[in-house]
């Protein structure tokens, strides 16, 4: 009997409600209260629970909102950490979006 081959459908990530909900929590926050120290506290939670900690200490964010790397150039690690970081929060957009 012939087996039925379909292409896989895109797997959306899985975030646990506490990311979730520390997310929505920290991007709430205004502008002028992001730089305290419990706010930093909670942004290095948050990294931790999205496995971004080693982001995180390169100064990278999921709750970056720039356009763009602060570092251009590819030779900086930061440059591709923002990248990662900037992926994993459209996709915790879209989850927040989704619910």
């Amino acid at each position: 009997m012939p087996a039925k081959f379909r292409s896989p459908k895109d797997r959306r990530p899985v975030f646990s409600a506490t990311a979730l909900e520390l997310f929505r929590q920290l991007e709430a926050e205004p502008k002028g209260r992001r730089n305290g120290p419990l706010f930093q506290a909670k942004a290095r939670q948050l990294a931790r629970e999205l496995n971004l900690a080693r982001e995180w200490w390169t100064g990278c964010s999921v709750l970056d909102r720039s356009s763009g790397p602060i570092h251009a150039s590819p030779e900086y690690a930061e440059h591709h950490d923002w990248h990662r970081c900037r992926a994993v929060r459209e996709q915790l957009l879209e989850s927040i979006r989704a619910h």
